[in-house]
């Protein structure tokens, strides 16, 4: 299998531009809500490799969508409200979900 070096690059660009927020929600916990763009933004090339991979149930990729817009919906729920809604946290189920099937049932290998 061909690795999809365009949405890896994605995935290590957004994570390594969400570390500085997170570090700096040390010193001001807004700043958590800035990184929180970058963890969504993340799981769209991840949901995308899912997908394509056929190693993986595809719902799982399309669970990993809507995480990302759960995690988008928090930030600006934040930053125009002040506080975020307790449901969007359903929205990023689709991450976990997804870190459980690779723990539990693991991926499984393409036939070439």
């Amino acid at each position: 299998m061909d690795t999809d070096k365009e949405q890896a690059s994605l995935i290590v660009i957004f994570g390594l531009l969400g570390i500085p927020f997170s570090l700096m929600a040390i010193i001001m916990p807004e700043a958590m809500h800035l990184a929180e763009v970058f963890w969504g933004l993340w799981l769209i090339p991840i949901g995308t490799l899912v997908i394509r991979s056929g190693m993986f149930p595809k719902w799982i990729g399309y669970l990993l969508y809507v995480g990302s817009l759960g995690y988008l919906r928090a930030t600006v729920s934040y930053f125009l409200i002040g506080y975020v809604p307790s449901f969007v946290d359903y929205f990023t189920m689709g991450e976990l979900i997804w870190v459980l099937w690779i723990t539990v049932m693991g991926a499984k290998e393409i036939q070439q």
